[in-house]
């Protein structure tokens, strides 16, 4: 149980902080042209590019063959490592890869979407360096991101409902799975509801130990919880497992549509006991 919970945790840990990570770097993405180089802000990163490392700076007016290799990729964001036929690996911090300013240094490529491209290849060129100059990113002609970082967020959330939903629903079941012999049925306790067996449907009930292991169809199957519809040929068919181990088994039979395989914990006691309620010798 304790690995489930660390699982979905840590599942739903790694989708919020992608979806803060990409609102805030799409919140805060910029770039300056400084004295000593260009400067790129995006979230709490800060990229800096030496004027002298540069070895080549050009506009790619529109780069072809582009596939995201690592990092974001939504309408006004595109960030991380790519690739394109014309740059090879790039790494970018743009909101539109149409007018990628190109940035090359001896070790690796940059890309920028300057709303003025021309103007900041202008101060970026500039040998001697100059004022430090602000550049906006470019908004793109699909629209912006904040919507898609939305729905990330939304998938965050529910990423981590479910996941909490699922350990609670996990717990509730291990905590409580019970078998209740009743005066007309018998009752299994461990979900929502308790799941009823009319007396007067079982047809058989015996302890096994089949061969081979269940296929799980829908359901848990954790050690030590086995709780869904299964398949399992050696058994019966429409197998039904509410039990805590695979073997022995208490298997209950209502016919050939559905089986029931169940683990009291004095499963000859039970055996017995529920023989006697349904009248079998």
């Amino acid at each position: 149980m304790w690995v489930v919970a660390l699982v979905a945790g840590l599942t739903s840990l790694l989708v919020l902080g992608l979806a803060v990570w990409t609102a805030w770097g799409l919140a805060t993405l910029r770039y300056e042209v400084t004295p000593g180089g260009v400067l790129v802000t995006y979230g709490p990163s800060r990229v800096e590019i030496g004027r002298d490392e540069i070895t080549r700076l050009y506009l790619l007016e529109r780069p072809t063959g582009g596939r995201r290799i690592a990092g974001s990729s939504l309408p006004g964001l595109k960030q991380g490592l790519w690739a394109f036929n014309e740059t090879g690996r790039i790494s970018l911090y743009a909101t539109t890869t149409a007018d990628l300013v190109v940035i090359e240094t001896a070790d690796r490529t940059w890309g920028l979407s300057p709303a003025d491209p021309r103007a900041f290849l202008e101060a970026a060129g500039t040998a001697s360096g100059g004022p430090t100059r602000a550049f906006a990113p470019a908004r793109p002609k699909e629209g912006g991101g904040a919507a898609w970082v939305a729905v990330l967020f939304g998938v965050a959330l529910l990423v981590t409902a479910t996941g909490l939903g699922t350990v609670v629903y996990l717990r509730r079941v291990a905590g409580t799975i019970g078998y209740e012999l009743g005066l007309d049925a018998l009752r299994i306790h461990g979900s929502w509801r308790p799941i009823v067996i009319p007396y007067r449907d079982i047809t058989g009930v015996s302890i096994e130990s089949p061969p081979g292991l269940p296929l799980r169809v829908a359901g848990i199957s954790l050690p030590g919880l086995h709780w869904g519809a299964y398949s399992w040929k050696s058994v019966g068919p429409g197998l039904r497992l509410y039990a805590t181990r695979l073997s022995p088994l208490v298997v209950v039979r209502t016919g050939k549509r559905r089986t029931y395989g169940l683990t009291p914990e004095r499963d000859a006691e039970f055996v017995a006991e529920l023989r006697r309620r349904i009248g079998e010798r």
